[in-house]
């Protein structure tokens, strides 16, 4: 890896007087270093700072890091807060989610337990405390053994499986299923009992993850931070060492700058050195990461129109889940303002206990979904949105034509469709600008085809060609060898 020397200072008081695009050569004589040096520096700055590389009208490679260096690990202040508040919202999770089944277990035996309670005090003699004491010791007995199940046996997810659904749209995606140490357990006795050394049993959430998505709504599985870093590495060890912002685009779908910032930092950290083609296309060349003994641990490729989202659910239990946590709760809540209303029953303090406590906590147990059903509605809006968006690019980036019209953009996306719902020109006009705009692809109008819009596409394709013909070259190179 090119590292920063002892002109990094320099180069870096040269950068902040410039603020404009500057080249390898720009550096060295600006810094009065040599062109080795003024590459190292500006390398190591762009694996640390925002920066792009450009084409310059000539055919020059610069670099471009704005009015201002800025570096890319100085959040601001609203990153600042929204640090804090994942991490207190993370914290909140961990202790809520850990008590939220055991205290609607624990509430719900309590005030069996009372009920049974009640019905043996009224059988029994008044100054008789036997079934009273006994009672006495069945509910702290109770008790120890929630809370013993709770604390020594760990119920919560320790491992996640994908299963493949569709949405109503007709968009297959990957869903995370939950599973817990329990289910996993009973699924490997159950093989055993079988006779079987594998089980194709289904993954299962877990009772406690399935309390707390029924309250709080199901997680989003997390993606790796450095997923996109390792899916273009490893498209580009299957394209011969070669990446254009094209294929970054085609692979994650960012828009045109973030792509850009992408493909200058990526290069800076795999040691890649970029050549600008005859049509001013910007090819990376990374010969260091094409050295490798085996690409079996490589991530998977996919382009960013196979990655379909999973759709935002309220709950994600299956009815008979929901179905049972509703009712425990119900239960519970309905005792809790039984014993509120009849304060004389218990006294002051259990009645705190037993009835205004259950009451608030079980009244959130059907409040809290009312008020997320709305906005889990609005994402799922956004969430299709983008699943539209995935098939305009697959129109785009895979279709044939320079310069298609937006019917015809429409039409490829529905002639590669199979299970999607098909598109329309009077809704997608709208649509396919946005996706125009952020690819950086012009829009303009076709005078030979009744003034219909379309896009200039020849500079997106020659970003995705410029790999082909750059494998065409070499391969032609070594038959003349």
């Amino acid at each position: 890896m090119l590292r920063p020397d002892e002109n990094l200072t320099a180069v870096k008081a040269f950068l902040e007087r410039a603020q404009r695009p500057v080249s390898e050569g720009d550096v060295a004589a600006g810094c009065g270093i040599d062109i080795s040096s003024a590459k190292r520096n500006l390398y190591g700055l762009m694996r640390t700072h925002h920066a792009v590389l450009q084409p310059h009208d000539d055919g020059m490679l610069v670099y471009d890091f704005g009015d201002t260096l800025r570096p890319l690990d100085a959040p601001s202040f609203t990153d600042h807060m929204k640090t804090v508040g994942r991490w207190l919202l993370k914290a909140f999770t961990v202790v809520y989610k850990a008590s939220l089944a055991v205290v609607l277990v624990v509430y719900a035996v309590a005030f069996i337990v009372l009920i049974v309670a009640a019905a043996l005090a009224l059988s029994a003699a008044a100054e008789d405390e036997g079934p009273l004491e006994f009672i006495g010791h069945m509910v702290l007995g109770v008790f120890r053994a929630i809370f013993d199940f709770a604390f020594f046996v760990d119920p919560v997810v320790v491992d996640v499986a994908y299963t493949s659904r569709t949405d109503r749209h007709g968009y297959t995606y990957k869903e995370p299923v939950k599973e817990s140490e329990f289910s996993k357990a009973r699924k490997k006795k159950k093989a055993a009992k079988a006779g079987n050394d594998d089980d194709n049993e289904p993954a299962k959430k877990g009772f406690i993850t399935s309390v707390y998505d029924f309250v709080l709504g199901p997680a989003r599985v997390a993606v790796d931070d450095r997923h996109q870093h390792k899916e273009v590495a490893a498209f580009v060890r299957q394209n011969d060492g070669l990446l254009t912002i094209g294929h970054i685009q085609a692979l994650s779908g960012m828009p045109r700058p973030e792509a850009e910032a992408f493909f200058a930092r990526f290069v800076a950290e795999q040691d890649g050195h970029v050549d600008i083609t005859d049509d001013g296309v910007l090819l990376a060349h990374f010969d260091e990461l094409m050295l490798s003994t085996s690409t079996d641990a490589d991530t998977t490729v996919e382009y960013f129109w196979d990655e379909y989202e999973a759709p935002h659910k309220i709950t994600g239990n299956s009815f008979g889940m929901n179905f049972g946590v509703a009712a425990v709760a119900a239960f519970n809540l309905f005792c809790g303002v039984f014993i509120l209303d009849t304060p004389e029953l218990l006294g002051a303090s259990w009645s705190m206990w037993l009835g205004l406590i259950p009451t608030v906590i079980f009244s959130l147990f059907f409040v809290l979904p009312l008020v997320r059903a709305p906005y889990v509605w609005w994402q799922n809006h956004q969430h299709h949105k983008r699943n539209l968006k995935r098939r305009l690019y697959k129109a785009i980036f895979k279709g044939q034509g320079s310069q298609p019209t937006f019917a015809d953009v429409v039409a490829q996306a529905n002639a590669v469709s199979t299970t999607e719902e098909r598109l329309h020109i009077d809704g997608s006009a709208g649509l396919i600008k946005d996706v125009a705009q952020e690819i950086n692809v012009d829009v303009d109008v076709d005078v030979n085809k009744g003034d219909k819009l379309m896009l200039q596409l020849a500079q997106l394709q020659r970003e995705l060609d410029a790999q082909r013909e750059q494998r065409v070259t070499q391969e032609a190179v070594v038959t003349t060898r």
